[in-house]
């Protein structure tokens, strides 16, 4: 089943996940950065895929042969 959610700020991911999507497997696309919660989060759920900036840019190169440019503010935080 694809159920597709539109998440604005504010929301609580494991709330409608949990609650209102009866979907199996989750996908959360960004052309920003998830923070550390929200890997931890993806991670301990385990059927989360997060898709952040630069994988968009790798899976826009690859299938649609586009060179992308996401623009944003100030550069990714650090992973662990």
């Amino acid at each position: 089943m694809a159920v597709v959610a539109t998440l604005s700020k504010g929301y609580d991911l494991d709330y409608i996940w949990k609650h209102e999507l009866p979907a199996t497997t989750g996908i959360l696309v960004t052309t920003a950065w998830v923070a550390k919660d929200g890997h931890d989060f993806a991670q301990r759920h385990g059927r989360i895929r997060l898709i952040e900036c630069e994988e968009i840019k790798y899976l826009c190169k690859e299938h649609l042969d586009l060179d992308v440019l996401i623009s944003l503010p100030k550069p990714p935080p650090k992973r662990r």
